[in-house]
């Protein structure tokens, strides 16, 4: 159907209208102007002037004081249509915290901040939303109840424009992305809804953000991009430069539990600058000051935190003040204004007179100069220790030698010297004490140490410093003999020496030498048929009663390698157990036969191992036993299962490594009935430090379940 008619029956003048629901609704242009006047039509090189001013949209507010943990919460507000910037005002005796809740759907919370309250401040700050939906709540957690409270909430749009941070279309996502996965905003088109963009995001593994843009809304450049680490909010703005734009989102290596995503297109009036106001952001007016800057943390209270704004301002005491190891402290002055610095903790200042600042390295000297002249300055200046460490080559301050006159710098370690310091006549002897320069003493020292050399002679007698082989006769003290020739007694080692005989060193090791040997043939067997070899090549040797009183244990340890022959053992023979008397754990026992000398094994376990537990369940959900529960380093055997189904209902019964672990078993259990399973084999649960569990499988009424078993580590 047309949308134009005639306004004239005849048809002589048509008029544009579009048809609704078979309706014609006249199409009009807006056209500017006073009376009289037209300034043309409304396009976008002529648009229409709005005048924009601060709007206070939605006001929420409470006066009712709060109990100790008691809350108040305000509705949800809708940053669609009615701003993004809340203002908060809170006023109480008692101190509480004060949260700001975000959500993409007015219901599901998807990110919430929170901010302590001391009692009696005046709390006023500015938040903005970034997600559709807002609200705001004071908890009093003080232990006590208030007296009073004021909380206030006012939602509005921008000083700037009112119009220009309405929201003009909103992409929202809350489904999972698989690994790889990706979404995809709407495209956004700015020449109708604004070139500003607010973006929330939370996932809880990691992502990657992508601003896209296109000239022609078919071709997409990446024209920003944000790695996201997973679990914190992510909140962003931007400002599109091309005709279109949208976000796409990219998951990273493992599959999403939970993603929330907003994208808001706004007009340009998006609050990213600074603004110095009472309401706060970054910056905020001093009470006793113009603008300063505040910070997180107050002086010595604890550690910095990351969004850490501190003033660069001194702390004045009169006394050195003392802070916590790590803490974040301001540096101090003193009352007359000076700043304190230390050295390792010790206040550096000099006391009055002749001052000493201790050891002082001279590293290098300046070529040519000493402060301004030739040498060091006239007078007996001290500057304590110096130590020399280099010396510029051929020069001292300009000159072959150091300066002349008495100046004095205090000890001098000189760490090298040329290769002939004293000249050639070092060697030289100088009469002892003679005068002259510090190379004439040096001279005199090295000539002292040539003539000491010459006095170091032996006393008088045989003494010699030669080969004791040469002086045999000298005494040198106790010698500790390491080593001796082949031979060292010489070719008579072997002559017999009497018994007594005085002589040298080697006639007395001869006769040592001898008396073994001497002794060696008086060393006999009494008369009889007596041997030394092995007992078994001389059976019928007698070597007297000998009495075992006991023998030694294995040469081989507990788990240690085996190795050698067995030993064979026997066992005591008992005609009953029940008469056997018990012994103390860790003792040594016999081992028990019976009268036909057959060894008594008990099977599987010790009689103080075995357990049974017997379960009535009506839950019919996984369970861990009691009695077989978890126990360190044990794991659960079992030997015997009986079970009996009371109900009208089949059922079977799964026995699980744990409660939520894999079925190692299952058993029937009929209806009416049920069955009893001896294992040849124990059952043998596989994880240690965790309970046997049984699994009904179904809700009935009632299962019987009865267990016999032991615990052990293998």
């Amino acid at each position: 159907m047309a949308d134009n008619v005639n306004y004239n029956p005849a048809g002589a003048t048509p008029i544009a209208t579009d048809d609704i629901g078979g309706v014609q609704h006249q199409r009009v242009k807006l056209t500017l102007g006073t009376d009289g006047v037209s300034d043309g039509d409304v396009s976008l090189t002529n648009p229409m002037p709005v005048h924009l001013e601060l709007q206070h949209t939605v006001i929420d507010s409470s006066t009712t004081p709060l109990s100790n943990g008691a809350s108040y919460t305000t509705p949800w507000f809708d940053a669609q249509h009615q701003g993004q910037n809340f203002t908060l005002v809170a006023v109480t005796d008692k101190a509480g915290k004060v949260e700001h809740e975000e959500s993409l759907d007015g219901s599901t919370v998807a990110w919430s901040h929170e901010t302590p309250y001391m009692a009696g401040e005046s709390y006023r700050v500015h938040h903005d939303s970034f997600a559709r939906y807002s609200r705001f709540r004071f908890t009093n957690d003080s232990g006590s109840a208030q007296s009073s409270l004021f909380f206030s909430v006012m939602q509005s749009m921008s000083a700037q424009a009112s119009v220009a941070q309405n929201a003009y279309a909103i992409s929202t996502s809350q489904t999972p992305l698989g690994i790889a996965g990706e979404w995809t905003s709407q495209a956004y088109d700015t020449k109708i809804g604004g070139m500003a963009l607010t973006m929330f995001f939370v996932a809880d593994v990691a992502a990657t953000l992508y601003l896209e843009e296109s000239v022609d809304g078919v071709t997409w450049d990446v024209t920003a991009s944000a790695p996201y680490p997973g679990t914190i909010v992510f909140n962003e703005m931007h400002v599109a430069h091309a005709n279109f734009f949208r976000v796409r989102v990219v998951n990273g290596g493992t599959g999403q539990a939970f993603m929330r995503v907003q994208v808001v297109q706004r007009f340009s009036g998006i609050p990213w600058k600074i603004k110095l106001d009472e309401y706060g952001n970054a910056v905020t007016q001093g009470s006793d000051a113009p603008w300063e800057v505040t910070g997180t943390r107050d002086n010595n209270s604890s550690v910095p935190g990351t969004a850490l704004t501190a003033v660069a301002g001194a702390l004045c005491r009169a006394s050195v003040p003392t802070y916590s190891d790590g803490n974040l402290v301001l540096p101090t002055v003193t009352t007359a204004g000076d700043t304190r610095v230390t050295l390792d903790g010790e206040t550096v200042a000099l006391a009055a007179g002749t001052a000493n600042i201790g050891d002082v390295d001279v590293l290098t000297l300046p070529a040519g100069t000493v402060a301004g002249g030739t040498s060091l300055p006239s007078g007996s200046n001290n500057i304590g220790d110096v130590d020399v460490a280099t010396l510029p080559s051929g020069t001292v301050a300009g000159s072959a030698t150091l300066p002349a006159g008495s100046n004095n710098i205090g000890d001098v370690d000189v760490l090298t010297v040329p290769a002939d310091p004293f000249g050639v006549n070092a060697d030289a002897i100088v009469a002892a004490g003679a005068a002259g320069s510090i190379q004439g003493k040096l001279r005199r020292a090295t000539q002292g140490l040539e003539d000491l050399k010459s006095l170091i002679v032996l006393a008088a007698g045989t003494a010699a410093i030669g080969k004791l082989a040469a002086n045999s006769g000298v005494d040198i003290g106790d010698v500790d003999v390491l080593t001796l020739p082949a031979d060292p007694l010489g070719a008579n080692a072997d002559a017999i020496v009497a018994a007594g005989a005085v002589g040298s060193l080697s006639a007395k090791m001869r006769r040592m030498t001898q008396g073994l040997e001497d002794l060696k043939t008086l060393i006999v067997l009494g008369a009889g048929s007596a041997a030394i070899g092995k007992l078994a090549a001389n059976s019928g040797v007698d070597i007297g009663d000998v009495d075992v009183a006991s023998l030694t244990g294995g040469t081989i340890a507990h788990d240690a390698a085996d190795s050698g022959n067995p030993i064979k053992t026997g066992a005591r023979a008992v005609s009953s157990l029940a008469t056997a008397t018990l012994v103390a754990a860790a003792d040594r026992s016999d081992a028990i036969a019976d009268l036909d000398g057959a060894h008594i094994v008990k099977q599987l376990c010790p009689s103080a191992d075995i357990k049974n537990e017997r379960i009535a369940d009506t839950a019919g959900t996984s369970a861990a036993c009691t009695v077989f529960a978890a126990a360190a380093s044990l794991r659960n055997y079992i030997t015997t299962i009986a079970i009996f189904n009371s109900s009208a209902t089949d059922a079977f019964v799964d026995f699980r490594d744990g409660a939520a672990g894999a079925i190692l078993f299952t058993a029937p259990a009929p209806k009416g009935g049920g069955s009893v399973i001896t294992f040849p084999v124990p059952l043998r649960q596989p994880t240690v430090n965790t309970a046997l569990a049984y699994d009904v499988s179904a809700a009935i009424t009632t299962m019987y379940i009865s267990l016999v078993g032991f615990q052990s580590k293998a």
